[in-house]
């Protein structure tokens, strides 16, 4: 009994030891985001599960994977399902070296240390050749996106306070939908030094844009014309209508070889193979109308003959027919959004 009685202490020393320890860890990891994962770049928590890895993890949440390592001080690569690891969320842009080029001088560009350039990219040297892929870590603020704000209005917004453009929002983000921002949403602002505010204007609180349940066809003559009227980007029989199971925009039905256009004057803001959220989108085109946050979108297609930044003209043609995923169909899935949200495009359509 003396001697259970004598180890006693010696145990409750020990917890207490565990404990100090335990709160020690915390305090020091605390530090630890504070200097290397301010406030303009915040982290996520994640749970290890059965086949994940450090490689694979840095591609689903788009960080360098020797990032994650880094910030979670693994002495080696290899990680087991139920651990806890802490995600950074960066902000980082690709870079294609140049002739010339060199990291001081990206550095310089970029308004970023050189050294970091280096660390983030695992160089072991300076050197740097034309044509290496780097990653550049970019400074400035995150913006929640909050009611009734579009990225064109963010982007002016920025733009008048740090010259940021739209399309510098875009690139840093990786905005696969660059006119459907999510409320809450976090995006990254180049070269901002502070978060702005957005000033709504005073007709979008007034007007509600959101989507409603889709028209019967017999009314359609009805609907009051706007200000823009769209020409139809494909000819053809419209087999699901806006609001029809959800359906953010009409489906038109085609033929193998046929031409989408233009459905308006514009600029194409996005032109590339999109996949988000497990769905095949196709190759999709958004053409920016520049009438108060018109947008059309084009989804589905098996080709794209524009390209991002280009000019174009109401009936150019813009894409190549495909098979729309849900129908199994060739055809084109169009929509129109105002000020990012979706609205009956064929209040826009003659």
């Amino acid at each position: 009994m003396e001697n259970e009685g004598a180890s006693m202490p010696k145990g409750v020393s020990q917890k207490g030891k565990m404990c100090r320890a335990a709160i020690l860890t915390s305090v020091f990891m605390a530090a630890f985001l504070l200097v290397f994962f301010p406030q303009s770049s915040p982290a996520r928590d994640y749970i290890v599960r059965k086949g994940d890895h450090l490689v694979g993890l840095g591609k689903r949440f788009d960080v360098p994977w020797q990032e994650i390592k880094r910030i979670n001080s693994l002495s080696g690569s290899t990680i087991y399902p139920g651990q806890k690891l802490i995600i950074p969320e960066l902000a980082l842009q690709d870079y294609v070296v140049r002739r010339g080029d060199s990291l001081a001088g990206l550095g310089k560009k970029f308004n970023v240390s050189w050294q970091e350039i280096k660390r983030i990219n695992g160089l072991s040297g300076t050197t740097i050749y034309p044509g290496n892929k780097l990653i550049i870590p970019l400074k400035g603020v995150w913006h929640v996106v909050k009611r009734h704000e579009w990225l064109l209005l963010i982007a002016r917004t920025y733009g008048k306070a740090y010259g940021v453009t739209k399309e510098e929002i875009i690139k840093a983000n990786r905005l696969g939908d660059p006119d459907n921002l999510a409320l809450g949403q976090r995006l990254f602002i180049p070269r901002a030094q502070r978060v702005l505010d957005i000033k709504i204007p005073p007709k979008v609180l007034t007007a509600d844009t959101a989507p409603s349940s889709r028209p019967a066809p017999v009314e359609r003559s009805r609907v009051e014309k706007k200000d823009v009227l769209f020409e139809w980007p494909l000819k053809g029989e419209v087999i699901v209508y806006f609001g029809e199971e959800g359906s953010r925009g009409i489906d038109i039905a085609g033929s193998e070889g046929e031409t989408v256009v233009a459905a308006a004057d514009g600029e194409v803001a996005y032109a590339a193979h999109l996949m988000t959220s497990g769905r095949n989108y196709g190759h999709t085109v958004f053409i920016n109308h520049q009438e108060e946050g018109l947008v059309t979108c084009y989804y589905y297609n098996a080709l794209s003959l524009v390209d991002q930044g280009q000019k174009v003209k109401k009936g150019d043609p813009i894409a190549k027919i495909g098979v729309m995923e849900d129908s199994g169909r060739f055809g084109l899935h169009f929509e129109v959004r105002k000020m990012s949200k979706p609205v009956n495009p064929l209040d826009y359509l003659p």
